[in-house]
């Protein structure tokens, strides 16, 4: 049996076809593997059967055109690597700049490339006698260069199911006891993603917050002016405060651990959503174009109605992807087919941030009681807002990778943007929410983290109806906020913990903590009472 399957693999390694299908495949399973840890797998499915129908299509054509499978293996392998590369060397060429050289630029790749391209062929045509050994030699090379991205992908995707298999032991939470069991308060979670603290905004960005602050006071919130997130990370944060505890306590990982999927049952799964849903709370939830702080399985998972056009449902993953292919040509040079679809995918996330906003204000004639978790990817970039809520149409906002700005410039202007966009929508809203719900409803309006280089300094406000602001303090960090909560309404008596910010070294070593020297020098530094 060992020996069929061995003859085979040898015999399958002598296809010609087999190269462009594994060169195909490869550029799409290393993005996955390089990202592994922040994306469930199923993101790649797509792409992959693209890029490997695509690969097949012209397979199928150059040997017809050629009348020669090998040769239309050997060209096609040739053109797919260098597709595939084109995107990554420009990047590096952009950055690295060598010998002091600025060879980072369309117009010597480019060139370059068709170059390599041409001469490639003429040697692969012209040149070559024996394209069965080429085919074969780029066969078991694609094969190997497979081997590592596959390794990593299948390593990882055991530990995160060893991982949930060992999560039904958490520890059991206790039952809430209401004040009043007829009137349950609706419960909002708003994380306004990336919203850095007053002091911050006005350091950093010129912002001057206290008009916004001063009306949700007048409100009748509680703001925070010394508020911390006890990580920098969201996914850690939401882990955090989902749970009212340190991830420490909550997770045994080592610090060079780089799963962050072991968090995301924290979020979808958390003590906060089970335990209101043993008093009968319903979970609502928002896409968010993010797997872990998507939560599917509520009671009430809100998406914006999608359209028709096909580029409309492109995933960061595979805007990502096009980086890296020679069709980052026709993107930076915003030639008509790729800037359409680069405009789509933001368009997509434009509609989508609109629609959770829409809802939020629509929310309080839903029956209740509920639980509202909106993760609002604003003012986090991209930055596709304009300071009246129009979409930004200038590119140079969004053009760098997955929605980064071309310069610190543009960063500077585009936050500003979309903090006096979110302010006066999140201002309407929260009105509209607690002129609406039937029974004066419970509104935590935060930011999972701010903004370098102080990340831990995040928004922090609250509506606790009835005057029972009484525990929260101004230096409240976010893994007391439930507890204040539960306390006030649902009867517990949990203490608070000491307010601490962490800071990881990278997004990646999202484990490895050490206590962050965000300090704000005008408030007291109060623990927790």
């Amino acid at each position: 049996m060992k020996l069929n399957a061995g003859r085979a693999i040898g015999k399958c390694l002598k296809h010609p076809g087999v190269s462009p299908l594994l060169l195909a495949t490869y550029p799409v399973l290393a993005l996955l593997s390089n990202n592994i840890t922040q994306m469930d797998p199923k993101i790649a499915l797509r792409p992959w059967l693209v890029s490997v129908a695509v690969a097949s299509a012209l397979y199928w054509v150059l040997k017809r055109v050629l009348k020669h499978d090998h040769k239309a293996s050997a060209l096609l392998s040739l053109g797919l690597i260098l597709f595939f590369s084109y995107g990554q060397v420009y990047d590096y060429l952009k950055t690295a700049q060598p010998l002091g050289l600025m060879l980072g630029r369309h117009r010597y790749l480019a060139p370059t490339w068709l170059l390599l391209l041409g001469l490639g062929a003429w040697w692969t045509l012209r040149v070559v006698k024996d394209h069965a050994a080429i085919t074969h030699a780029l066969n078991i090379s694609a094969a190997v260069l497979l081997l590592l991205p596959m390794g990593q992908i299948t390593s990882f995707s055991f530990s995160r199911l060893t991982a949930r298999g060992s999560e039904s032991d958490a520890a059991q939470t206790s039952s809430l006891t209401p004040r009043d069991p007829d009137h349950l308060p609706d419960i909002y979670l708003i994380i306004l993603d990336k919203y850095a603290r007053q002091d911050l905004l006005l350091a950093n960005y010129g912002i001057d917050n206290q008009p916004f602050l001063a009306e949700l006071e007048g409100l009748g919130f509680f703001v925070a002016e010394c508020s911390q997130s006890n990580y920098d990370h969201t996914e850690s944060s939401l882990a955090s405060e989902l749970n009212y505890d340190y991830l420490q306590n909550l997770l045994k990982v080592e610090p060079r651990e780089t799963d962050h999927s072991l968090l995301w049952p924290l979020i979808k799964q958390s003590k906060v959503r089970r335990q209101l849903a043993a008093l009968g709370y319903k979970m609502v939830a928002f896409e968010t174009g993010y797997p872990w702080s998507q939560i599917e399985d509520a009671d009430l998972y809100l998406r914006p109605p999608s359209r028709s056009s096909l580029l409309s449902q492109i995933q960061p993953f595979e805007a990502m992807l096009v980086k890296t292919t020679a069709l980052s040509l026709l993107a930076d040079a915003q030639a008509l087919l790729v800037q359409g679809l680069s405009q789509d995918v933001y368009y997509l996330h434009y509609n989508r941030e609109l629609f959770v906003l829409r809802m939020l204000e629509e929310l309080p004639t839903t029956s209740g009681p509920k639980f509202v978790f909106a993760h609002v990817l604003v003012p986090h970039e991209p930055y596709i807002f304009t300071a009246d809520g129009s979409l930004q149409t200038d590119s140079a906002f969004y053009r760098e990778g997955w929605g980064l700005p071309i310069d610190d410039q543009h960063d500077y202007e585009g936050y500003r943007n979309q903090i006096a966009f979110i302010n006066n929508r999140i201002t309407s809203i929260i009105k509209a929410i607690i002129r609406d719900s039937e029974t004066p409803p419970i509104i935590l309006l935060q930011s999972d983290h701010g903004v370098a280089p102080d990340r831990n300094a995040n928004l922090g406000a609250y509506y606790l109806p009835g005057g029972n602001a009484e525990g929260l303090y101004a230096g409240i960090s976010s893994v007391n906020i439930f507890r204040v909560v539960f306390n006030t309404y649902f009867g517990t008596q949990y203490p608070l913990l000491p307010d601490h910010a962490y800071a990881s070294p990278s997004l990646e070593m999202i484990y490895d903590l050490s206590i962050s020297s965000d300090t704000l020098l005008t408030c007291p530094q109060e623990d927790a009472k």
